[in-house]
């Protein structure tokens, strides 16, 4: 689990009715997601309460792992997802699972909701990866200057780094003894 790293972005484009000949403006939002950082404390309590806090100006969702599960939101996530949009308006949240059908080691199945409307799903695209690695350039002329992979940065620090492999070690020594 953890927090799903950001910017918010929209892009207008001109489109045409099937009943009139006059162009109308339409206005697309888009959630682009650069990194992640996966969180070693749950953030909320096993009511839905958010308990922790986050960097909203950069968070832009939360994500889920469960294992050969079905893509689904159970009521825990639905409670937390209505907390979550307290603090950042527009997000989004994303269940990953290993597929059920196919006996393949890395074949994932995922979905993405609205943070404030979990009845439905949420349109998802790889946009880098799609016919050209630099599609995803045509969106990011108009998203925030400050991007997530700017703070990213300063969220692992060396120290975190080094505190983090020092407890993994304690924890192997103690477990072998």
């Amino acid at each position: 689990e953890g927090y799903l790293l950001g910017a918010l972005t929209s892009r207008v484009t001109m489109a045409n009715d099937d009943h009139t000949d006059q162009a109308f403006e339409r206005r697309e939002d888009f959630i682009i997601i650069h990194s992640y950082e996966i969180v070693k404390e749950l953030p909320y309590d096993m009511h839905g309460r958010n308990i922790k806090e986050f960097d909203s100006s950069v968070c832009v969702g939360y994500f889920k792992y469960r294992r050969q599960s079905d893509i689904g939101l159970s009521v825990r996530d639905q409670l937390w997802m209505k907390s979550f949009s307290e603090k950042a308006k527009h997000s989004c949240m994303a269940i990953l699972s290993s597929s059920l059908l196919d006996e393949a080691t890395h074949t994932y199945e995922f979905a993405f909701w609205d943070m404030k409307n979990h009845a439905s799903k949420l349109p998802f695209e790889v946009t880098n990866m799609s016919g050209s690695t630099l599609d995803y350039r045509q969106f990011m002329s108009n998203t925030s200057r400050r991007s997530s992979s700017n703070t990213l940065a300063s969220l692992i620090s060396p120290d975190r780094i080094i505190n983090h492999c020092d407890e993994m070690y304690h924890e192997s020594i103690k477990s072998l003894q």
